[in-house]
């Protein structure tokens, strides 16, 4: 049957397809993330080192797969991976019924047509292309390493009482430690929590989140990387205002705490289609005696649960924190996929030779690269 990859690296030209791959992407998976608009603001993160690609793939011009890479140069060699990073929870989007036959196409196309040698691929463990992907890659004779980390993993919450039996299902504990943050947060000053919906106040909102990221622990952590801003919660941001318009699954919540009149924390989620996804939490790192964070996201929580309309808080991390609401994890695994000579050559030296030994083969990858074009 014949399959056409069409690779898209010009955000401009994603829209010429917009409502196509919105509809194949709506039907095939329930990832907000891998929605084009996402894709698009994802796509203009471009560097020298890297470009970030499309995959298209159709049978008879009907799409039948969507997959979002990001390639990447680094010495000589060439590697993909998604194009979203781990907490987006990417994986690869095909229909059922063509499913092995792109997982094929798409192997080829990466390590021929874009003469790729390594790639890495997060995906979760309950996936459906989890098994397909190892079996093409023993078709395609590419060598497959599983890399099982706790840090590709997210927190999961299921809600299914109502938010008084959750508390009593937690335990005393988890009521007593919750009422002490409250009480510590009472006793400094006037707090006051805030809630917005959507697009109310969105320009308000939005400064306000952003007068938090100054104060935050990530800004100083930026500011030693020489990270100018939080790119993904700029794209999360600019995204969101976009998808609110078009999208009637498709709604964004903020909750702020201001302590005496100072907004000392803020979170920020998506809820699409029955699920909320924890984007962005921050505090103001001069208050963090007071566990603020823990204060807003705990209010964020009883407020989904209250909801009535939210099945599962997804924390699209797994950090220790989030263990105070549920010990649940979606699993991720990494595919790390090579093929051909040079990716074994160059871990094999590294791991045995000198720098100097090092430096030498560095400078012969990268004349081969250019002999290649």
């Amino acid at each position: 049957m014949p399959l056409t990859i069409t690779a898209i690296s010009d955000p401009q030209k994603m829209d010429i397809v917009n409502e196509k791959i919105n509809a194949f992407i709506s039907q095939n998976t329930q990832n907000p993330f891998l929605l084009q608009e996402f894709l698009s603001t994802k796509m203009q993160q471009k560097t020298k080192k890297s470009f970030p690609i499309i995959l298209v793939l159709t049978i008879h011009s009907n799409i039948v797969g969507v997959v979002p890479l990001l390639i990447e140069k680094k010495l000589g060699i060439r590697s993909a991976r998604f194009l979203l990073n781990y907490y987006f929870s990417p994986d690869f989007t095909f229909s059922d019924e063509y499913r092995k036959l792109c997982m094929k196409s798409c192997l080829n196309f990466v390590f021929n047509r874009l003469r790729c040698c390594i790639g890495n691929f997060d995906l979760p463990l309950d996936s459906p292309n989890f098994s397909i992907l190892e079996q093409t890659c023993i078709d395609l004779s590419v060598t497959v390493v599983l890399k099982r980390d706790t840090i590709y993993n997210h927190a999961v919450l299921s809600v299914k009482s109502s938010w008084e039996t959750f508390q009593q299902l937690k335990g005393k504990n988890f009521t007593k430690k919750m009422r002490q943050i409250e009480r510590r947060i009472e006793n400094t000053g006037i707090s006051l929590v805030e809630f917005f919906e959507n697009e109310q106040n969105a320009k308000h909102v939005f400064d306000r989140i952003m007068d938090v990221e100054k104060g935050c622990w990530k800004n100083y952590w930026r500011l030693r990387k020489d990270i100018s801003q939080d790119q993904d919660l700029l794209d999360l941001w600019s995204w969101s205002n976009s998808e609110l318009k078009v999208n009637a699954d498709f709604n964004r919540h903020v909750w702020f705490l201001s302590m005496n009149g100072k907004t000392i924390a803020y979170n920020l989620a998506i809820i699409y289609r029955g699920t909320a996804y924890m984007c962005k939490t921050s505090f103001d790192n001069s208050y963090k005696s007071l566990y603020p964070g823990i204060y807003v996201i705990n209010v964020a929580v009883r407020d989904l649960f209250n909801s009535g309309s939210v099945r599962l808080v997804d924390f699209m991390t797994n950090l220790p924190f989030h263990a105070r609401w549920t010990r649940t994890y979606q699993e991720r695994v990494r595919f790390k996929l090579s093929t051909g000579a040079l990716p074994k050559l160059y871990s094999f030296i590294i791991r045995k030779s000198p720098k100097q030994l090092i430096e030498r083969v560095n400078n012969c990858l990268l004349f081969m690269d250019r002999l290649r074009g």
